[in-house]
């Protein structure tokens, strides 16, 4: 028969576990109160400590694709790919946001990235191509992050015979939005359309404190993505005179991603 000090031995690999399920209740039974608050964080890796709560509201959005560019003007490329952004992940709740991709090559459509785990997943916007109206000359604009992030606007340039005319990509917004496409036109009316990156992938999840995901007190880890770098090189164009010269074209960057913890 065991005695009442080996029954309470017996108790030890569990004794942690049962008292941090139990602090919340113990700390509502003595007057502790949820302070409802919420945290926002950026690109890289860190820890949430859970607080008090009723409900944990926690929503993801991965980093946004970058826009095209070119590396030569004359004869419409060749283009240049965008960069990918990067995915923003809680591993241990199955909670991920993808990225959204990089114009790949720089004058096409890409879809966006998808997300799951959460109650709600929504894939992020697709990005558009460019195309020519009357004298203008418009690239393609960036998808908009699956949290509703604007995506990078479409660059317009217009042609002139005397002078080459360029935008340089536009940023998507913070949040998962994709980046806008490089437009650029020269003397001779060779020009370069390229398409936008499309949005990074959102999900949001709602838990409860009887639900037994996590407890007052746990350690969360994540991991958030950062939005596509800006990509900056030179394109050949028509030179004033005759031959061809070397002109600055630059993407701007895909949003970055983020993820947010809201609790009451």
């Amino acid at each position: 028969r065991n005695s009442p000090e080996s029954c309470f031995n017996c108790m030890d690999n569990y004794r942690d576990e049962l008292d941090l399920m139990a602090m919340q209740a113990t700390l509502f039974e003595k007057g502790a109160k949820v302070v409802p608050g919420s945290w926002s964080y950026g690109p890289g890796s860190d820890t949430f400590t859970v607080p008090l709560f009723n409900t944990l509201t926690i929503s993801l959005s991965g980093g946004g694709g970058g826009g095209g560019r070119a590396s030569s003007c004359i004869g419409g490329g060749p283009y240049v790919a965008g960069n990918d952004g990067n995915d923003t992940t809680l591993s241990a709740l199955g909670l991920i946001a993808h990225s959204g991709k990089g114009a790949n090559p720089g004058d096409t459509a890409m879809t966006g990235g998808t997300a799951s785990g959460g109650s709600t997943n929504t894939t992020g916007g697709t990005s558009t191509v460019g195309h020519v109206v009357g004298a203008s000359r418009i690239s393609g604009a960036g998808g908009a992050g699956g949290s509703g992030a604007l995506g990078g606007v479409a660059n317009t340039v217009t042609h002139h015979t005397t002078s080459t005319t360029a935008a340089a990509g536009s940023p998507g917004a913070s949040g998962g939005g994709g980046s806008g496409g490089a437009a650029l036109d020269d003397i001779n009316d060779y020009y370069v359309l390229a398409a936008g990156g499309s949005g990074g992938g959102y999900c949001t999840r709602t838990y409860t404190v009887t639900g037994g995901a996590f407890k007052y007190g746990d350690v969360l880890s994540f991991s958030v993505g950062a939005g596509a770098a800006v990509s900056t090189g030179y394109c050949t164009v028509s030179a004033n005179g005759g031959g061809t010269t070397q002109y600055p074209l630059g993407v701007g960057a895909g949003g970055d991603g983020d993820i947010t913890f809201t609790w009451s």
